[in-house]
């Protein structure tokens, strides 16, 4: 900053508000010279916008150049699509995603709060977490012991 006196932002025969904190150095900010950055910056922008557009033009003629047309034989057959299983919402999809999404989570929603069997056979069964936090409560499997370590003795502890 310039070590100039502030000077009100009026002119000399102006009679506006004068506060003694409102003011500024006109020493600090040139407009001449904020103008000439916008104007560099501007030609800045604008010769990297002309060689990003020059060099798509250059790649894209020379993709069109050397690319082999399509054969003659091909010209009547229509595109390959992938084999099964395809991608939920690409072209001949049958499904909506969002729709599968939905009917997912109803389905979870429903076995995470409704009891039933996972594996009869093996005795597997789930149950609603509602419940299964009731039981863990009741039972006290939130609360876990720390193992009792032995205590040293006081031989062992002299003999350091």
């Amino acid at each position: 900053m310039s070590t100039s006196p502030r000077v009100p932002p009026h002119a000399p025969g102006d009679k506006g508000l004068v506060h003694e904190d409102v003011a500024y150095d006109r020493s600090d900010v040139r407009p001449g010279s904020v103008l000439a950055f916008l104007l560099y910056l501007a030609l800045g922008l604008a010769v990297a916008f002309l060689s990003a557009w020059g060099c798509l033009r250059l790649i894209e003629s020379r993709t069109a150049r050397f690319d082999a047309p399509a054969s003659p034989l091909r010209q009547g057959i229509e595109k390959q699509r992938p084999p099964e299983p395809r991608l939920q919402g690409v072209i001949g999809h049958a499904n909506d995603p969002q729709q599968d999404l939905r009917e997912m989570r109803s389905h979870t929603e429903k076995d995470l709060s409704s009891f039933g069997w996972v594996d009869e056979n093996q005795g597997i069964a789930r149950i609603p977490i509602e419940e299964a936090m009731k039981l863990i409560v009741a039972k006290g499997l939130g609360r876990q012991s720390q193992p009792q370590q032995p205590k040293p003795s006081p031989k062992a502890v002299g003999k350091k």
